[in-house]
C-alpha cells in the first residue's frame, strides 16, 4: 500500500511538472510567436524602406553623394553617369582633385579647409549648417560641366564630424543664358558708345 501511494505520488508529482512544462512551453510559444511577427513586420517595413531609397537613389537627376573626411567618395548616385559620364563604380575610386577643375577644386578645398578647422576648434557648425557654391567638374569625355553643390557636414553619434554630404546640380544651361546674357550686354555697350 505504501507503494502503491508513493507511487501515486510520485505520478501526481510528475503531471504538476508535466502541467508546468506543458504551460511554460505555451508562453514560451507565444513569446516566441509574437517574436516572429514582430521581426516579419520590421523585415517588411526595412524592405520598403530599402526600395523607396533605391527608387530616389537611382531616379534622381541631381547627383546625391559623401564624402569621407579624405575628401574621396563614399557614396554617389547612378546619376553621376547621366552627369559626369562614370559609373557609380568608377566615381567611387575618384578624390575631389580628380572629380573638379583645378579651380574649382582650390575654391571648394579653401572653404572646407576652414570649416573643418572651425570644427576642430570646437565651434562646431551642427546638422542646420550648408554651403552653396557653383563648381565647374570634369567629366569623363574631357569636358566639364557646371553644377551647383550644396553640402553639409556628417556626424556621428558623439557630435564629430565624419564625411560631407551633398547634392549637385547641372547648372549648365544656366551658365550658357548667363553667358549669352553677358555678351549681349557687351554688345550693346558697344553699340551705345559707337553711336
Amino acid at each position: 500500500l505504501r507503494r502503491l501511494s508513493s507511487s501515486f505520488h510520485h505520478e501526481k508529482d510528475l503531471r504538476q511538472k508535466l502541467v508546468k512544462e506543458s504551460d511554460l512551453l505555451k508562453e514560451t510559444n507565444v513569446a516566441l510567436t509574437s517574436e516572429i511577427v514582430d521581426r516579419k513586420r520590421i523585415e517588411e517595413e526595412l524592405r520598403e524602406s530599402e526600395n523607396r531609397y533605391r527608387l530616389l537613389a537611382e531616379n534622381v537627376r541631381d547627383v546625391i553623394w559623401i564624402f569621407d573626411l579624405n575628401m574621396g567618395y563614399i557614396f554617389v548616385t547612378p546619376s553621376v553617369k547621366q552627369l559626369r559620364g562614370y559609373t557609380v563604380e568608377e566615381a567611387l575610386t575618384q578624390t575631389m582633385d580628380q572629380i573638379l577643375t583645378p579651380e574649382s577644386y582650390q575654391k571648394a578645398k579653401a572653404v572646407l579647409d576652414k570649416e573643418f578647422a572651425s570644427e576642430l576648434s570646437g565651434q562646431r557648425h551642427g546638422p542646420e549648417w550648408s554651403y552653396t557654391s557653383e563648381l565647374e567638374m570634369i567629366c569623363k569625355d574631357g569636358s566639364t560641366v557646371w553644377v551647383e553643390a550644396t553640402m553639409n557636414i556628417l556626424y556621428d553619434e558623439m557630435g564629430e564630424p565624419t564625411g560631407i554630404m551633398g547634392v549637385s546640380r547641372d547648372i549648365s544651361e544656366r551658365k550658357r543664358a548667363e553667358e549669352k546674357l553677358h555678351n549681349n550686354n557687351l554688345l550693346l555697350e558697344h553699340a551705345q558708345e559707337i553711336a
